[in-house]
C-alpha cells in the first residue's frame, strides 16, 4: 500500500504548517505537506487529509469536500454550535481555535494512524478476495446466525445471483 500521506492545509496562516512539519511519522511513512490559501469547488485538492482553516464553509461544501478526503475543520468554539448535524457527521475531526501545537500534532497523528489502518484493511480485503476468487470451489463465510458475510465468484455462479443478493442474507433467501 502507499507509504505517503498527503496533507493539504487550506489556510491564510503558516501556523498549522509549521506545527505539522515537525511532526514525527510512523516508521516507513512519509508526510507530504502542502498549503493553499483558497479552495474552489473546481480545484479541490486530491489528498488524504484536508485541513480547512479558512472562513467557515457552507454545509454543502463540507459534505462535498468530505466525500473526497478526510476533512478536518478548524473552528472557533462559537462556530461549532452553528454546524448542522449532517455536516458534523461527515467530518474526520474538528480542531478548536486557538491552536495548541501539542494537541494539533496529537490529533493529526491519530488521523494518520486511522488512515494507515484503513489502507491496511482495504489491502487485506483485496488479498482475501483475490485468494478466494482464484479457487473454483464454492467458498463462503457465515456469521453464527447464518448470514453470509463473504462468498467467492464460484458460489455466485452456482446460485446464479450477484454478490449483493447473497452477502448479508441467510440460506433461505439465497436458495
Amino acid at each position: 500500500h502507499r507509504r505517503n500521506v498527503d496533507i493539504v492545509i487550506a489556510s491564510r496562516s503558516a501556523e498549522l504548517a509549521s506545527m505539522l512539519a515537525a511532526m514525527p511519522m510512523p516508521e516507513g511513512f512519509l508526510l507530504s505537506l502542502s498549503v493553499t490559501d483558497s479552495l474552489k469547488p473546481e480545484t479541490f485538492p486530491a489528498c488524504d487529509i484536508l485541513i480547512h482553516d479558512l472562513d467557515k464553509p457552507a454545509s454543502d461544501m463540507i459534505q462535498t469536500l468530505a466525500s473526497h478526503t478526510a476533512l478536518v475543520l478548524c473552528l472557533d468554539a462559537t462556530e461549532l454550535d452553528s454546524l448542522p448535524p449532517s455536516a458534523r457527521e461527515s467530518l474526520a475531526d474538528i480542531w478548536p481555535k486557538p491552536f495548541s501545537a501539542e494537541m494539533i500534532r496529537f490529533r493529526c497523528q491519530k488521523l494518520i494512524r486511522q488512515l494507515i489502518q484503513e489502507r491496511k484493511y482495504s489491502l487485506s480485503q483485496k488479498y482475501l478476495d483475490t485468494l478466494i476468487n482464484s479457487v473454483p470451489d464454492l467458498i463462503w463465510f457465515k456469521r453464527l446466525d447464518g448470514i453470509h458475510v463473504k462468498v467467492n465468484d464460484g458460489f455466485c455462479s452456482v446460485v446464479r445471483k450477484p454478490r449483493q443478493d447473497i452477502e448479508g442474507y441467510d440460506h433461505y433467501h439465497i436458495w
